[in-house]
């Protein structure tokens, strides 16, 4: 089988963005699956709501990994943001508390 670990730095995430810069959020019941948790097409969405619009509009994605590390449950809160990394692309991180939920890159 394939995997492929993202190489998201978490901490640069956090010094990059700064806590004010973290979007907070409440996860929605029409956001969940039947199993009451984030449906996994909702990260991606949140993903490319946070880029920057001209990269989001003008550009078409080359690649886009993800790495689902936790479930979230509806209701519970969330935060999570989007920096540029060194190829030109961005990552992106959500966390549940202190833990991180997901982390993905996309790359042009």
């Amino acid at each position: 089988s394939f995997s492929r670990q993202i190489a998201v730095q978490f901490n640069a995430v956090l010094g990059f963005l700064g806590n004010q810069n973290l979007i907070e959020r409440v996860t929605g019941y029409c956001e969940c699956d039947f199993n009451g948790h984030l449906n996994n097409s909702k990260y991606v969405e949140m993903f490319f709501d946070q880029l920057p619009l001209d990269h989001a509009s003008s550009q078409k994605p080359l690649r886009l990994d993800v790495n689902f590390k936790k479930e979230i449950p509806c209701g519970v809160k969330t935060a999570s943001g989007v920096c540029e990394n060194e190829n030109g692309g961005y990552d992106f991180c959500m966390f549940s508390g202190n833990e991180v939920a997901c982390c993905a890159s996309l790359n042009f």
